[in-house]
């Protein structure tokens, strides 16, 4: 069905934001940002990033003529984090 949308000009959008589909099963339980939420990772954890970089690899590997992927992180909070750790390259965590 995708090849519909690109026949008349169109470009889609492939979708990774879905976590609560990851983060809700007991194995990936330790990385949500707010353990009774699951709806956003805490990049803190070891095996996060590893985890997301999986992610995105299939899906650029499922879609290659897209240019875009939409990630989400619209339900994320803009206030602190709730892990003091901080990250790499990261503004006010």
């Amino acid at each position: 069905m995708s090849h519909v949308p690109w026949a008349q000009g169109l470009e889609t959008a492939p979708d990774s934001s879905s976590v609560q589909f990851i983060l809700k099963h007991e194995k990936f339980q330790h990385l949500r940002e707010v353990e009774r939420f699951p709806n956003s990772f805490n990049p803190h954890v070891p095996g996060t990033l590893a985890l997301l970089k999986r992610i995105l690899s299939q899906v650029i590997e499922k879609h290659q003529r897209s240019t875009w992927i939409h990630i989400g992180a619209d339900e994320v909070g803009d206030g602190p984090c709730q892990d003091p750790r901080p990250l790499p390259g990261c503004q006010g965590c």
